[in-house]
């Protein structure tokens, strides 16, 4: 499996994805939101890889890489879950992997990328999907591609080590303590 083709725990997020954010929102200057959940009429809790708030009303993308649309009953759940959300009334588009069959979705364009999971490949197709909306996209600079990676690896990064905790998170009854402690002098550890 791809180095990128990991997913943090509690979480479906993977570098493949952050990265592909990154260089998303360096081309085009759109914000990006990464697995944006939403109750769709008559389901469950949807993940979409992608969500774009703007311009308004959005625009949910998922990204179909191989190494998880490939499995038995993908096809059927990827079908399933964009049918319900332009049922909806809401912007959604599929970048799937080449060689996998089209999501059989009326209307839903057909969008691919790869082989493989490479995070610039993936947002290129983004790109075309944006650029036949009207919404702008550029070239990156080498330098800015770089740029946005290492930005990408550094989200990934924040998401696998989770929240950072305090010793007040822990045990905010000692909060007056910690504080006392900064400006405490001990003779042992330094000079007063």
């Amino acid at each position: 499996m791809d180095a990128d083709a990991r997913t943090a725990p509690g979480t479906r997020r993977s570098p493949f994805e952050c990265k592909v954010a990154m260089l998303v929102e360096a081309a085009s200057g759109l914000s990006v939101r990464l697995d944006h959940r939403l109750r769709l009429p008559g389901r469950r809790e949807d993940r979409f890889d992608l969500y774009l708030p703007e311009p308004a009303p959005g625009l949910l993308i998922d990204l179909d890489p191989e190494w998880t649309h490939s499995r038995p009953g993908s096809l059927e759940r990827d079908t399933a879950k964009t049918a319900a959300a332009l049922a909806a009334g809401l912007g959604m588009e599929r970048i799937r992997s080449r060689g996998l069959p089209p999501v059989p979705v009326h209307d839903l364009a057909h969008h691919e990328a790869g082989p493989g999971v490479n995070p610039e490949d993936w947002a290129e197709a983004v790109g075309v999907v944006l650029r036949r909306r009207g919404l702008s996209w550029r070239q990156l600079t080498p330098a800015e591609v770089t740029a946005a990676l290492t930005k990408g690896a550094q989200l990934w990064e924040r998401v696998v080590a989770g929240p950072e905790v305090s010793a007040v998170d822990v045990a905010s009854h000692l909060e007056e303590e910690f504080v006392a402690n900064l400006s405490r002098c001990f003779s042992s550890f330094r000079r007063c």
